[in-house]
């Protein structure tokens, strides 16, 4: 896609807190006996990793959205919202 084509899209980011605690995040046990890794090993591997990552890359592509959805909200507020914004950028 470049940069004309982006008139035709809907850019939609959705953000939330990110949960650090692994015990009630992600199903870790289900990862630690697959893989063999250690809750010290995942967390280690998230903020060397993943937390970097996403603040560089993520975090500001936030910025060129046309709508930002809280990803800690109920779905049915945030369905009405994107239905709102859809047709008034459709009335346009």
């Amino acid at each position: 896609m470049n940069q004309s084509d982006c008139g035709r899209y809907l850019s939609c980011f959705q953000c939330g807190e990110i949960d650090c605690n692994y015990n009630k995040a992600l199903p870790y046990d289900k990862y630690l006996n697959k893989r063999n890794k250690t809750k010290e090993w995942i967390m280690l591997q998230y903020y060397r990793d993943t937390l970097p990552m996403h603040n560089l890359y993520i975090e500001p592509s936030k910025q060129f959205a046309d709508i930002i959805v809280d990803g800690t909200q109920d779905f049915t507020n945030v369905i009405f919202c994107l239905q709102q914004f859809i047709l008034e950028k459709s009335l346009k």
